[in-house]
């Protein structure tokens, strides 16, 4: 035996390292990647190539393989392998892997696997579906808690191809799929209804060659599945029944909701089809990359999951499609040619055999508000993700998310008007961009005029109006006593006015909106416990040597917002600065998944003043932190001076803004949407005041401010107060939205004011 024989059958380092950070569930440095290729090894040579040659995120690809490579385990089933420059910057070529054993059975549990490039394992489908039905009824069955179940006007037997009426039919599948704006294919309209309604309708020629190869492809899947019914929106709502079609298009949420289950298809719109379904669809033509790592026939699989959340494909940037994926109780999804599953208790695929993991993309959760507590945070999420989707009809926009709307009212008292949870309406009515991501939108009506959806208006005000990725309604104080006492819990909000909401902009009858929850009686304590106190909360006068934890060196000051503890017997061991609504969601407190009336103007009687606004520079502008020391600075300075520029990254995630000044400058910020209207107001260097705008109060904010000190509590802790205000412009005695800022307190209430009664349009 020659010394390269006996080297050769020596185990490989590299290949040892990868299977113990499995076993160990470890991260390993393998050394340098130009190392590593100096000794070759039939067990790592090509897998290691792959991840060189790759190309990164935004094209790029590794220059030179002077990189270390690190493999983590981060289950016995999953892992990642990830190239790390020389100077620990991760180079953005981080593979998610499985390791597949060579000696293990098919069947058991937990077994990675390589796919079928063409076909998917049916049966693996059914097992899912059944296992779930099975397993995890009390969990997956109801998971919104609804009152009952839908009853679509029409669904597809796919076993008799004809439309059968949805009535009295408990069991059936949804689709959910991005139409595409291409080839017109087959929709229900009353001139064809009668004709669907025939047995064997959709296998005739004039109807089976204008289904679109999703909705066709969908209803074999259904057959496969063992299930017989399908429902589909082109399909089974008639698409010009006026009233009728205008209920059915409401009702789409409890649709989905009520679905045994609704196949997602991720990939491609209506044209593109489900691929890899045997005897009813074309062969999907999957690619793995799969690398054998020593000679024991483990191999290595490079996953190629997709991403469920924005960026994720076509179906993850549309507007109808979030809510339809997050009403929907199980979902079986198609996405980059593989199937996975997605229900409240498991997220499963197929190269990873029963095996139930926690999926790796972003997946909207709101399991404070299904217990029937008001969390804003929650709330904001959904608001943030599906603002920054996209709508073929702008005007749809309420219309897309009415259903979670719906079931999230049971936990906001009061509901929500267009998007705004009137809990908390003062607080969210001061909506910005958090950040610079993207030039916020105004949706305008398409002009359509056969639109069949009502509540179709766009206000100013309203999030739901305009389209931003970034939406921030700024954290509002939880109530919690001992949650963090970082920046963002700190604020609280004051009602200054009674708001309404009315039909037109000269209704009589207006509908009252509840005050916030931290109204005042002079210093923003709680004016709603007496009505609280009857719904279970009790009350009693807060004690530090009683109501304190020990301190601990990684708890931060804690802040006294009140007099009184709160307590509720379904919040145990929890104790709250302030009361607030609790809902007993489940029993006779379910989901009706029907919002109130919808009134697209607000009124009120506030105060408005008109202040000088100058361009803010991009490195002249604030961040988070930054924005709360206006006072501050303006103060030490004399009232004068330059405001701190944020540096490097930061330059680039400033929202677009102007400075707003009174009798001195810097009392405030104003943002605008777009870069060109900031281009619009003088520079900051010009000699005159700055261009005059109008500027109304929404209401009065409190950011009270972390001590510098180590003590725990503080009785008096300073505070900054200012009042979020809106620039606004009128057309025809009605008020409009151009921007959003924040005016400090002292400078508001010192400037020449006067009462307007304000409509918003």
């Amino acid at each position: 035996m020659n010394i390269l024989d006996a080297h050769s059958q020596q185990p490989c380092g590299v290949c040892r390292d990868i299977k113990a950070a499995f076993a160990q569930k470890q991260s390993f440095q393998l050394g340098l990647v130009s190392d590593i290729l100096k000794t070759p090894c039939p067990g790592h040579d090509a897998l290691l190539q792959y991840l060189v040659q790759t190309p990164l995120r935004e094209g790029r690809t590794v220059e030179s393989p002077d990189c270390h490579l690190w493999v983590r385990g981060i289950s016995e089933h999953v892992g990642c392998m990830t190239l790390v420059s020389l100077d620990g910057t991760e180079l953005e070529a981080s593979h998610e892997v499985i390791l597949v054993s060579g000696s293990s059975e098919i069947t058991a549990p937990g077994t990675r696997r390589v796919l079928d490039p063409d076909w998917v394992d049916i049966g693996l489908l059914r097992e899912w579906v059944g296992g779930c039905i099975a397993e995890h009824e009390d969990t997956c069955e109801d998971p919104l808690r609804l009152s009952g179940t839908a009853s679509p006007a029409w669904l597809i037997d796919t076993v008799d191809h004809c439309l059968v009426a949805g009535s009295g039919i408990r069991e059936y599948v949804a689709l959910s799929y991005k139409w595409g704006d291409g080839a017109y294919y087959l929709q229900n309209k009353l001139g064809v209804l009668s004709s669907l309604k025939q047995a064997g309708a959709l296998l005739q020629d004039q109807f089976a060659r204008i289904i679109s190869p999703t909705v066709k492809d969908a209803m074999g899947l259904t057959r496969l599945l063992g299930e017989r019914y399908l429902w589909v929106d082109a399909l089974c709502i008639v698409q010009d029944g006026g009233r009728e079609t205008s209920e059915q298009l409401q009702s789409m949420g409890v649709i989905y909701a009520s679905a045994k289950l609704t196949v997602v298809v991720a990939d491609g719109d209506a044209s593109y089809g489900i691929p890899g379904l045997k005897g009813v669809s074309q062969p999907r033509r999957f690619s793995q990359p799969v690398f054998p790592l020593g000679d024991s026939g483990d191999t290595v699989v490079i996953r190629q999951n997709p991403l469920l959340a924005s960026g994720g494909g076509p179906y993850f940037d549309r507007a109808w499609t979030f809510q339809e994926y997050h009403l929907s109780k199980r979902r079986l999804i198609v996405g980059r040619k593989q199937f996975h599953w997605v229900c409240s208790a498991a997220t499963l695929h197929e190269d990873l055999y029963g095996a139930k993991e926690v999926d790796w993309g972003y997946n909207f959760e709101f399991a404070n508000i299904l217990l029937g507590r008001p969390d804003l945070d929650e709330f904001a999420s959904l608001a943030r993700e599906y603002n920054g989707r996209d709508l073929k009809f702008p005007e749809d926009a309420l219309g897309g998310v009415s259903g979670l709307l719906a079931v999230m009212s049971r936990a906001f008292e009061g509901g929500f008007i267009y998007g705004h949870p009137e809990l908390f309406f003062d607080h969210t009515l001061s909506w910005h961009a958090r950040d610079a991501v993207s030039n916020t939108q105004k949706r305008t009506h398409s002009g359509k005029q056969d639109g069949i959806l009502p509540q179709s208006q766009l206000p100013s005000w309203s999030w739901l109006g305009w389209k931003e990725g970034s939406l921030e309604f700024g954290h509002e104080h939880s109530g919690e006593l001992y949650d963090d006492m970082s920046e963002y819990n700190r604020w609280m909000t004051k009602s200054i006015t009674q708001w309404y909401s009315q039909e037109t902009p000269t209704s009589s009858t207006r509908h009252a909106m509840p005050s916030s929850l931290w109204n005042h009686d002079g210093d923003f304590k709680d004016a709603r416990s007496v009505f609280l106190l009857s719904q279970g909360w009790t009350k009693e006068r807060f004690v530090a040597s009683k109501h304190m934890v020990p301190k601990k060196s990684s708890r931060r000051a804690l802040v006294v917002f009140g007099d009184h503890v709160f307590t509720h017997p379904s919040l145990l061991e929890k104790q709250y600065w302030r009361p607030f609504p609790v809902q007993n969601i489940g029993g006779e407190k379910r989901a009706e998944m029907q919002l109130p009336p919808q009134h697209p103007f607000l009124s009120c009687t506030t105060k408005r003043g008109w202040f000088g606004a100058k361009q803010a520079a991009k490195d002249q502008r604030l961040l988070g932190t930054e924005r709360s020391q206006i006072l501050i600075l303006r103060k030490a300075r004399d009232r004068g001076g330059d405001l701190p520029a944020p540096t490097g990254e930061e330059l680039e995630e400033c929202p677009p803004q102007c400075y707003l000044s009174d009798k001195g400058p810097y009392c405030g910020l104003l943002q605008v949407p777009t870069e060109e209207q900031v281009s619009e107001f003088p520079t900051a260097a010009s000699s005159d005041g700055g261009r005059t705008i109008e500027l109304v109060a929404l209401s009065l904010r409190r950011l009270y401010d972390q001590p510098d000190d180590d003590e725990l509590l503080v009785e008096s802790p300073p505070f900054r107060e200012w009042y979020p205000v809106l620039w606004v412009e009128w057309v025809d005695g009605v008020a409009y939205r151009r921007g959003v800022g924040e005016v400090e307190r002292e400078d508001w209430d010192s400037h020449d004011l006067e009462d307007v009664d304000l409509i918003l349009g």
